[in-house]
């Protein structure tokens, strides 16, 4: 199974929550976002969670960029939230809040890649001499994601 059509939906601001972010804003503090820690099966009260200064949200238009870093069975392992291009202004400037609360939101996903090579080999690993025992016998030694022959 491949993951790769993530929609993003998004509740309204209610007149309570434009009051609770421009508190945020005159505080100067993060506003948190989360989705559930699994997109094909949600589990109540799990979540994964990103935090952004609440000035950059509003500098940036409410433009927002979502990027799901997904495991193999659709669990997310990372959640990154910035806006489009990661632009955030100095502490000193605290933007001007909008006239109109409608965000901007772009969502992608991340799978993870596999090493050839590196996973051929990762039932032999030895975690204490970082060595891999190949099958003609000779080591290989592992740095990173590298396999170096030796």
């Amino acid at each position: 199974m491949r993951l790769s059509h993530v929609k993003l939906e998004r509740l309204p601001f209610s007149a309570g929550d434009v009051q609770a972010f421009e508190a945020l804003l005159g505080d100067n503090w993060l506003y948190r976002v989360r989705v559930p820690a699994h997109v094909l099966q949600p589990t109540p009260g799990r979540f994964a969670a990103a935090f952004l200064p609440a000035r950059c949200v509003v500098a940036a238009g409410l433009a927002e960029s979502w990027v799901l870093q997904l495991d193999a069975r659709g669990g997310v392992v990372a959640l990154e939230y910035a806006p489009p291009g990661g632009a955030c202004p100095p502490t000193a400037q605290t933007p001007r809040t909008p006239a109109h609360w409608a965000f901007k939101s772009t969502v992608a996903t991340k799978l993870p890649k596999e090493a050839p090579l590196l996973a051929a080999h990762l039932e032999k690993f030895d975690p204490l001499t970082a060595a891999v025992a190949t099958e003609s016998g000779e080591g290989a030694i592992v740095t990173g994601c590298d396999v170096a022959r030796g």
